[in-house]
């Protein structure tokens, strides 16, 4: 990519400090020295997403994707955004395509998780597992399986991923909120009186 490189991460970093107008001219730059260079059209993509710009950036991605198909992140920023557009089984074959092609990716099986978390609790429970697997310290792959394991009636289970997550992030009070439902599901009231005190 050479030059289109430059403006590539020329856009990455406007982007990171907030500039989007700047960051996406930089991006655009980057596809006009290179049409073909698929991290620009990934980058673009993620600066698209976080302007809530989904249908834009749905067509960057899969723009990406068709570039180099050997990559698993774009495939995550797809699943994510099919999530937003309510594309539910695309989402989930989105974060399949992506485990295909990278089994050790952590966002990957905590999306799928996510995405099967309303259809299929034991199933996603065992995508939660996978993506801890890869990151025993993924805080929000803790909360969430502590919160499947709740709506599932294993409030004791429960309690032990909650508690991990806020062992890892002690100062989020989310975390201690939810570890506090899990407390009072077991009926163990002065804790979960604890836990949401401190939250």
């Amino acid at each position: 990519p050479g030059v289109a490189a430059l403006h590539n991460n020329r856009g990455n970093a406007l982007r990171h400090l907030g500039r989007p107008e700047e960051s996406l001219a930089s991006y655009d730059r980057a596809i006009a020295l290179d049409p073909l260079y698929a991290a620009a059209f990934e980058n673009k993509a993620l600066l698209y997403a976080n302007a809530q710009r989904n249908e834009e950036a749905l067509a960057c991605v899969e723009r990406a994707i068709a570039l180099d198909p050997t990559k698993a992140d774009p495939h995550v920023i797809r699943g994510v955004l099919l999530r937003r557009l309510g594309r539910g089984q695309e989402e989930i074959d989105a974060y399949k395509d992506a485990i295909n092609i990278d089994p050790r990716n952590v966002d990957a099986w905590f999306n799928q998780a996510n995405a099967l978390s309303t259809v299929n609790r034991v199933l996603a429970i065992q995508c939660v597992d996978n993506a801890l697997s890869c990151d025993p310290a993924y805080v929000a792959a803790w909360d969430l399986k502590g919160t499947l394991l709740s709506e599932l009636g294993r409030g004791a289970d429960a309690v032990t991923c909650h508690q991990e997550a806020v062992k890892l992030s002690p100062r989020d009070g989310r975390l201690r909120y939810n570890l506090g439902n899990s407390w009072s599901s077991i009926e163990r009231l002065e804790e979960a009186r604890e836990s949401y005190e401190a939250a």
